[in-house]
């Protein structure tokens, strides 16, 4: 059973009793309109079905959930990404394999998501990354959080070559595979972009140009140079 509401306005205690009611047979479970309910958290805490989480308002009703939901595979965080939920997210989504967050990645937060010991898959921020959050997400040696894709997606991030370039260094033993910058990085040059497809074999750099006008005419430089880039 799948209950979305995408774009509805929905009363929380109202909510709380349909997902009540379906806690047995529930399996995706999406609202967009902003819901601190610990009522609706504590609800769904109680299914153990369910696969997909897409919430608004986030960080108090995931944490009203009582137990884990051991089946949890995506979550996707609309709103707030906090401290606490960040530090909860083993605790409460054991098996989570994607997640996905439209927030800024807080320092605080990139810290606390490191020492997670959760296997992603995919893991993407569409809010804004900044060098010292993406340096603290490396976590170097001492990292848990170990993912095979990380995703910068719609927003402007803030990240610099040097922010770029020391995650990639500090992930290269790691289980990253996949780094996509599918959005605006004016602070990153092509050159450290073709740096990096030239010269991290592990782990694939993909790009959107279309997203930064400025890589343009660099790449058609480099591009003489290496076709390959």
């Amino acid at each position: 059973l799948s209950l979305d509401f995408h774009e509805q306005v929905i009363n929380e205690t109202i909510l709380a009793e349909v997902v009540q009611q379906h806690q047995s047979s529930l399996e995706f479970f999406s609202t967009r309109p902003s819901c601190r309910s610990r009522a609706v958290g504590m609800a769904l805490g109680r299914c153990s079905l369910l696969r997909v989480l897409h919430v608004a308002g986030s960080a108090d009703m995931c944490m009203a959930m009582s137990r884990a939901l051991p089946r949890l595979d995506e979550l996707v965080l609309h709103r707030e990404f906090s401290v606490a939920l960040a530090s909860s997210l083993s605790r409460l989504f054991p098996v989570l394999r994607r997640l996905t967050f439209h927030s800024n990645l807080q320092r605080s937060v990139a810290v606390v998501l490191a020492e997670q010991p959760l296997q992603l898959d995919f893991l993407c921020s569409s809010g804004d990354v900044t060098n010292p959050a993406i340096i603290a997400l490396s976590g170097g040696a001492q990292s848990k959080l170990l993912t095979e894709q990380f995703r910068l997606h719609q927003s402007k991030h803030s990240i610099t070559d040097s922010g770029l370039l020391h995650y990639v260094k500090a992930m290269a033993n790691s289980r990253l595979r996949r780094l996509d910058l599918h959005a605006p990085c004016p602070h990153v040059s092509a050159c450290c972009v073709a740096l990096l497809r030239l010269h991290s074999p592990l782990i694939k750099v993909s790009y959107y140009e279309f997203f930064n006008e400025h890589w343009k005419d660099e790449f058609q430089n480099i591009r003489v140079l290496c076709p390959a880039i």
